[in-house]
């Protein structure tokens, strides 16, 4: 059975790159629609290092998944990685 996570919800999100290995962080649910739209930050609500959305649209037979990201405005490991290697950022 799922469960629903509704605004200020919290869960855990993992992720790994070859540049940081790999992390999990704390992330907050910040908007939800259901059954179209699902928004969370990463880190610190006020200062998220991440805001993440995921909206389901649909058009007359099929559905458009589009995904947004915003980097910023609090810092993340990223962060770190680019100030080291601002050539390849």
């Amino acid at each position: 059975m799922a469960r629903r996570a509704g605004r200020g919800a919290r869960f855990r999100g993992d992720n790994a790159n070859e540049f940081m290995g790999s992390w999990s962080v704390v992330c907050v649910v910040v908007e939800v629609r259901e059954p179209t739209l699902f928004g969370w930050v990463v880190g610190d609500p006020d200062h998220p290092s991440a805001t993440w959305a995921f909206e389901l649209i649909e058009r007359g037979d099929e559905t458009l998944l589009t995904q947004g990201l915003r980097l910023g405005l609090g810092r993340s490991g990223l962060t770190a990685v680019i100030a080291e290697r601002p050539h390849a950022a």
